[in-house]
């Protein structure tokens, strides 16, 4: 009887021997796998809260999405179906979710990589270029100017931005040509908008030393 047990043991142990190898032995998940996942981030909303937008980066590929309420049902605003290497950053929402503004073109910012002209791992002849994109009461998105970056969006439709350290304005409904809005000896950034929309604060960056203007 003793004689049975054992051999019962040992048959049991050898088959969660067996099952553990099976464990053991499967192939681990392929890189595709783990590129699949979507990546989320610059989450932000409306004052109204009746809108939310946020960049999804799936496979390397860039898009906007946005999603109304009272559902909230997620919704693409733009169709981009390549990895072009051209980040989304500066995402803005009006105060009433009417209007959506950010940046398209250029890498993260490293310091090796300040002054360089944006990625091109496509090779394209076209030299890229960071852009400043705009989407108006659920239109498609059009171009509202090249060279900016660091967008902030007024209680009055204007868009302040960064180009070539300096700030310029820009109207969202593209009447009026962007400009610079006034010249400074720093590198500015750090761009807010007064809640009326009258008055830009900024941050002048000068080596050693930084300033506040309004």
């Amino acid at each position: 009887m003793r004689g049975r047990v054992w051999l019962a043991a040992m048959a049991g142990i050898s088959m969660a021997a067996v099952s553990l190898g099976a464990v053991q032995a499967a192939p681990p998940p392929k890189l595709e796998a783990f590129l699949s996942y979507p990546f989320l981030n610059e989450l932000t909303a409306s004052d109204n809260g009746n809108k939310i937008a946020w960049i999804e980066t799936r496979k390397g590929v860039r898009n906007i999405w946005v999603a109304d309420g009272p559902d909230f049902k997620p919704r693409k605003l733009t169709n981009a179906t390549a990895d072009d290497g051209q980040e989304l950053a500066g995402l803005n929402v009006s105060e009433d979710g009417s209007t959506i503004v950010w940046t398209r073109g250029g890498g993260e910012h490293n310091p090796w990589a300040d002054g360089l002209a944006p990625p091109n791992p496509a090779s394209a002849v076209d030299q890229p270029q960071l852009e400043l994109w705009v989407s108006r009461g659920g239109a498609a998105p059009v171009r509202l100017a090249t060279g900016g970056e660091e967008p902030a969006l007024s209680s009055k439709g204007r868009i302040a931005y960064i180009k070539d350290n300096q700030v310029w304005v820009a109207d969202a409904d593209g009447k009026a040509p962007a400009a610079r809005l006034f010249y400074d000896r720093g590198k500015d950034g750090s761009l807010a908008w007064s809640p009326d929309g009258s008055k830009l604060a900024f941050v002048s960056r000068r080596g050693d030393h930084s300033v506040i203007g309004v």
